[in-house]
């Protein structure tokens, strides 16, 4: 859920924190997005095979964080320079799921319910997809710079980073290996 809110609450915004810059396309970050998003989808298969999806779950956050965090300071520099991380943005929001319906799925098979897993995890990142978009609406219409909604979606993404670390180590009953053979 803190995944959405970060991402897709943030992607609802990035028309108006693309125009704050002084671009008046939102087109070419758009499709970068995109085709992040597509290279992040293809490429997330391979190291789910090869990287426990707790760890996986880690990075994905870490670096969605840093790329919201560092958009408006880029776009601040260049809106050039803002493609790199709207790509990585991209890249990670869509890869996310994967590790995460993996894991459900494991975690849910001897009882036979992982679709109902998957389902219920789908249902919670539209929750924060919306609930995302509802808090950057309200940051908006307290009239609040729009720079401040990337960077908060970022620490929103660093939070959850730090939920999947503490839940890293909190795995001591049955020892995960992190790395897959």
């Amino acid at each position: 859920m803190l995944a959405a809110i970060a991402s897709l609450g943030m992607y609802t915004f990035i028309a108006p924190l693309i125009g704050a810059h002084g671009e008046r396309s939102v087109t070419p970050y758009l499709w970068v997005w995109g085709v992040g998003g597509v290279l992040g989808s293809f490429l997330i298969g391979t190291l789910a095979d090869r990287f426990s999806g707790p760890r996986l779950t880690f990075a994905i956050m870490l670096l969605l964080g840093i790329a919201l965090i560092t958009l408006p300071l880029l776009l601040g520099i260049s809106p050039w320079l803002a493609l790199i991380p709207i790509a990585l943005w991209g890249a990670v929001g869509w890869a996310l799921q994967v590790p995460q319906n993996n894991e459900l799925m494991k975690a849910r098979e001897s009882q036979g319910d992982g679709n109902l897993a998957v389902a219920l995890n789908e249902s919670a990142l539209y929750l924060g997809s919306a609930f995302g978009a509802s808090l950057g609406g309200l940051a908006l219409a307290l009239q609040m710079p729009v720079d401040l909604l990337s960077i908060v979606a970022g620490l929103v993404a660093l939070s959850g980073m730090g939920v999947q670390a503490w839940l890293l180590t909190q795995d001591h009953a049955e020892p995960r290996r992190l790395y897959r053979r």
